[in-house]
C-alpha cells in the first residue's frame, strides 16, 4: 500500500483565486475551539445571486396548506441554535490517483459553525404533510448553465422526510451570532447536521414535499457514488485529520504533542487512535463536543531525530472506523481514509 502523506503545515488546497465563491478553511481555523465566520470554506456552484426583494420561502407539493414565507415569518419561530460541521463531498479528492474531476481539494474543504434558525419540521407542520410524502427538496436562489440542459437550473438537493423532521434540521438566518453572510448562504438556508453541506442547500426560496424520489441534476447526476437512492450522498463519514505540530511541519526534538480532530454524521466519536513510525496504533485523549460538531484529540509523544509519520483514524458512535485508503471513484467524492502526515524535527 502507498502512503497518501499530507503536508499539515502548509495552506490547504488552493486558493482558486478564479473561482470566488469557492475556498478552503485554514488548517489553523480548523484547531480554533470557535472558528471565525471569515475562516469558515467556501463552496458553491454558482455566483452569489442578487435578491431584489425581501427573501421568501415557498412551502410546495404533498402539503394540506401551501406557504408563503418571509424573513420575518420564519423568525417568529422557535429559535434553535446548532453546531454543526459542514464537509464538501468532495474534500481531499487530490489526494486521489488517478486524478478525478472536480474542485482540487487537498484539506480545508471543512469547517463548523453555529447556526440560529427555525426547525424546518415546525414550517412542515404548519403546512401540513400529506400521507405518502417521503422526501422534502430545497430550492436555491442561485442558478447557472449545466451541459446537460438548454436553460439555467437553479441549484436544489433533497434529503428524506425522517431527516427533515428531525428537530436539529434548521431554516437558518445566523451564523456564530450574526446574520449569515451572503457568500455562505444568507438571508436564509438550510442546516442539514451530519450530511455533507451540498444538503444544506444556499439562498433558499423554494421547499417541496415529494412523495417520490428526487430527480434534480445535483441529486440524479452529481454527488453520487452509485445508481439509486443507496448511491446518492448524504451522511457524512467519519473522519479526521492531523492538524498539530505546525507550521511547516518541523518539530523540536522531544516531548511534543500531535493533535487535530474528528467528526461524522452518526452522532459522535468514540475513539480516535494514533500510530507513528509504524508503530502500533495508540489511543488518543478525545474532548467529545456537539453530536454534530469537532472532536478534538491529542497524543503526547517523544520527538527523536529525523523524519517521524503520523497517521491517524477515527472510530464513530455506531463502530464504524476511517478505511485505510480512499475509494476512488469518478468524480473524487468521499474520501475520508486515514490521515497521513510527515513531520521533521529541528
Amino acid at each position: 500500500m502507498t502512503d497518501l502523506i499530507c503536508d499539515v503545515g502548509s495552506t490547504p488546497g488552493r486558493l482558486f483565486p478564479e473561482q470566488p465563491e469557492v475556498g478552503p478553511a485554514p488548517l489553523a481555523a480548523l484547531a480554533l475551539r470557535e472558528m471565525p465566520t471569515a475562516l469558515h470554506f467556501r463552496r458553491s456552484h454558482f455566483t452569489v445571486p442578487a435578491w431584489q426583494s425581501e427573501a421568501r420561502i415557498d412551502v410546495t407539493g404533498s402539503v394540506e396548506s401551501p406557504l408563503a414565507l418571509t424573513l420575518g415569518d420564519v423568525q417568529r419561530g422557535t429559535k434553535r441554535t446548532v453546531s454543526a460541521v459542514l464537509e464538501c463531498a468532495g474534500h481531499r479528492r487530490a489526494e486521489l490517483h488517478p486524478d478525478a474531476s472536480g474542485v482540487p481539494w487537498s484539506l480545508g474543504a471543512v469547517s463548523e459553525a453555529a447556526w440560529t434558525g427555525v426547525p424546518l419540521r415546525e414550517v412542515l407542520h404548519e403546512a401540513g404533510v400529506l400521507p405518502g410524502a417521503v422526501a422534502v427538496a430545497f430550492h436555491g436562489r442561485d442558478r447557472g448553465r449545466r451541459p446537460e440542459a438548454a436553460t439555467p437550473v437553479a441549484f436544489g438537493r433533497a434529503i428524506a422526510l425522517a431527516k427533515a423532521l428531525h428537530s436539529d434540521t434548521l431554516i437558518a438566518w445566523e451564523m456564530n451570532g450574526e446574520a449569515i453572510p451572503p457568500v455562505h448562504g444568507g438571508p436564509l438556508r438550510v442546516i442539514v447536521p451530519g450530511h455533507y453541506a451540498v444538503d444544506s442547500v444556499k439562498w433558499v426560496d423554494g421547499i417541496t414535499v415529494l412523495k417520490r424520489h428526487f430527480d434534480g441534476p445535483f441529486q440524479a447526476v452529481d454527488y453520487r457514488l452509485g445508481e439509486g437512492t443507496a448511491g446518492e450522498l448524504h451522511e457524512l463519514p467519519v473522519h479526521s485529520l492531523v492538524l498539530q505540530p505546525g507550521p511547516a511541519n518541523r518539530v523540536e526534538r522531544g516531548a511534543n504533542e500531535v493533535s487535530g480532530i474528528a467528526w461524522g454524521g452518526s452522532g459522535g466519536i468514540a475513539r480516535v487512535e494514533v500510530a507513528i513510525d509504524g508503530a502500533d496504533w495508540r489511543d488518543a485523549t478525545i474532548t467529545p463536543s456537539t453530536p454534530w460538531g469537532r472532536t478534538y484529540w491529542r497524543l503526547p509523544w517523544h520527538a527523536g531525530p529525523g523524519a517521524h509519520r503520523i497517521a491517524a483514524r477515527a472510530t464513530d458512535v455506531s463502530g464504524v472506523t476511517q478505511p485505510e485508503t480512499p475509494r476512488w471513484n469518478p468524480r473524487g467524492y468521499a474520501n475520508n481514509s486515514v490521515h497521513r502526515v510527515v513531520l521533521h524535527t529541528r
